[in-house]
């Protein structure tokens, strides 16, 4: 497909995948050289480039560049199915643009659902897969928009003052009485939720759900101590889902199950 421009013809809004016969090998692909993205929504894939096989789980994408000696599939011994989405991005120059990003942040990069980047990918696959609009440019428009959010939440990790991820964690500390989830946290900071553990535990030196269930724990036993009000009451104010699971965590933390 021919193109000096950046067309992108295919796309697919939800794949799934669950036995390890699903594999690709990238320079059997064809001669036309063009870009596949492939982002997971549930489940995890792999992809291995230069002998390199990577995970690609929840919240991450990979860039395969057709045609090279990369591959990509559903890994043998899976538990669960690998739920994706996926478009091809064809012509000189999108081509050249994505080989340009892969060779900056790498192949497989984290890509939060709830991010800038992670909407208008959606809104690009809504708008392709279900020709919603034929306009080539139009589309060449939205693709490179994604482009640069993207380039620009990758770098902001990056940085020297770690803004995205400081974001995440001050929201933590801030909302920890309320049911957050570390992948609401991970959204927050543009991360794929290992990647946000990692530098979690890199920053505090505790991961983001220790963390979350001392904080909870704290605020738990000031209110043991402070009211009379009962157990699944207190749970619900200290930020866990139930009682058993404040019970649960007392006992883990301290040996021993709360007072009442």
């Amino acid at each position: 497909m021919k193109s000096q421009w950046m067309q992108i013809p295919f796309a697919c809004l939800q794949e799934k995948r669950s036995n390890s016969r699903y594999y690709w090998e990238c320079r059997n692909r064809g001669d036309n050289a063009f870009v596949i993205l492939q982002w997971t929504r549930h489940g995890a894939g792999f992809f291995e480039l230069e002998g390199r096989r990577q995970p690609v789980p929840e919240s991450t994408a990979f860039l395969a560049l057709v045609p090279e000696s990369s591959a990509y599939g559903y890994p043998a011994g899976g538990r669960s199915p690998w739920v994706f989405s996926w478009l091809n991005v064809y012509g000189d120059f999108g081509v050249s643009l994505w080989r340009g990003f892969r060779e900056k942040f790498g192949a497989v990069l984290p890509l939060a659902p709830a991010s800038q980047a992670g909407l208008v990918l959606q809104h690009l696959l809504q708008r392709v897969a279900t020709r919603a609009d034929t306009d080539r440019f139009q589309i060449g428009e939205l693709a490179y928009s994604f482009y640069l959010k993207w380039w620009a939440q990758l770098e902001q990790p990056r940085s020297g003052d770690g803004s995205s991820l400081d974001h995440a964690i001050r929201y933590c500390r801030e909302h920890f009485l309320e049911p957050v989830t570390i992948k609401e946290l991970a959204d927050r900071a543009h991360l794929s939720r290992e990647h946000f553990t990692r530098e979690f535990q890199a920053r505090l030196g505790i991961s983001p759900g220790r963390f979350l269930r001392r904080e909870r724990l704290g605020a738990a036993r000031s209110l043991l101590k402070s009211s009379p009000l009962p157990l699944d009451e207190v749970a619900r104010r200290s930020g866990f889902y139930s009682a058993r699971q404040l019970r649960d965590a007392h006992q883990k933390a301290f040996g021993r199950p709360p007072p009442r």
